[in-house]
């Protein structure tokens, strides 16, 4: 194990969707046989490998013409990887379905939507993160241009699956920078909080039922009382079972995700997704 093993970290990104239903005739007779194991996925695509730099000899495949790339620490682009794309993702997704939309490419058709996204990556996430500006921006810009494909229905009720864990993961760390290392509230990140949790409470203006942790949903739908939203959040983020970063003892966090629940059901979405972007 010592003197013969080398162990790599991996990280591989690429929007996949499945089986293309909606086109699977025509596929099948561009290719000339009956294949039903065709899966659809995006001409993007990048594979990470951090580690000792011999895996470039051993497995050369970046000489291949496929975009490999080698690092000795995956961390930092990690990081990056999951607060732009899979942050953004998560964001969107219950304040796009709240506007009615199905799919990625729905929501960024809808102009709301895709201003929410672009200044919340610019405004909050990059900020957040710490490296080049300038690189940042290049890389955020390839990672979005993403979610314009007219071609890959990425639906988001797919997306959804999870949210909760999705969220703490993927999106309050750049609530948590935004405030201990820049001094501010990230506005627009902790606002998809407010809208998860709407959409999870079923008090929605769309019908939804969420693909989570039973408990979880089941807590979040049975403690909601619209006369004291503050409680019903306190009483959310304070339970251990849910959460394993500290979402409740984020200074300001609570209070401003009550704030936004609160417009979210009384302006609905459309009324509190204009008012936040002002």
């Amino acid at each position: 194990m010592k003197s013969a093993c080398n162990f790599y970290d991996t990280l591989v990104d690429r929007i996949v969707p499945g089986f293309p239903k909606e086109t699977i005739n025509e596929i099948k007779e561009e290719i000339g046989f009956d294949d039903n194991l065709v899966v659809k996925g995006e001409y993007f695509h990048v594979w990470a490998i951090g580690g000792n730099s011999i895996i470039k000899e051993k497995l050369p495949l970046d000489k291949a013409g496929l975009n490999v790339l080698f690092m000795d620490d995956i961390r930092p682009f990690r990081a990056k990887k999951v607060r732009v794309l899979n942050g953004a993702h998560t964001a969107m997704v219950p304040v796009a379905l709240q506007l009615g939309c199905e799919t990625v490419m729905d929501a960024f058709n809808t102009p709301e939507v895709e201003q929410f996204i672009n200044r919340m990556v610019a405004e909050e996430v990059l900020p957040g993160i710490g490296e080049d500006p300038e690189e940042l921006k290049a890389f955020a810009a390839k990672i979005l241009e993403r979610f314009y494909n007219p071609y890959l229905k990425h639906y988001l009720k797919d997306i959804s699956l999870n949210s909760l864990s999705k969220w703490e993961t993927r999106d309050f760390p750049t609530v948590a920078d935004n405030y201990n290392k820049l001094g501010k509230s990230a506005k627009l990140t902790t606002f998809s909080f407010a809208a998860l949790l709407v959409l999870y409470s079923g008090k929605a203006e769309v019908s939804f039922t969420p693909n989570d942790t039973k408990e979880f949903v089941e807590f979040i739908q049975s403690t909601f009382n619209k006369d004291d939203i503050q409680g019903w959040i306190n009483g959310i983020l304070n339970n251990k079972k849910i959460w394993t970063a500290p979402l409740a003892t984020l200074p300001g966090f609570a209070e401003e995700v009550a704030v936004d629940v609160n417009a979210i059901l009384n302006k609905g979405m459309n009324g509190a997704i204009t008012e936040i972007l002002k």
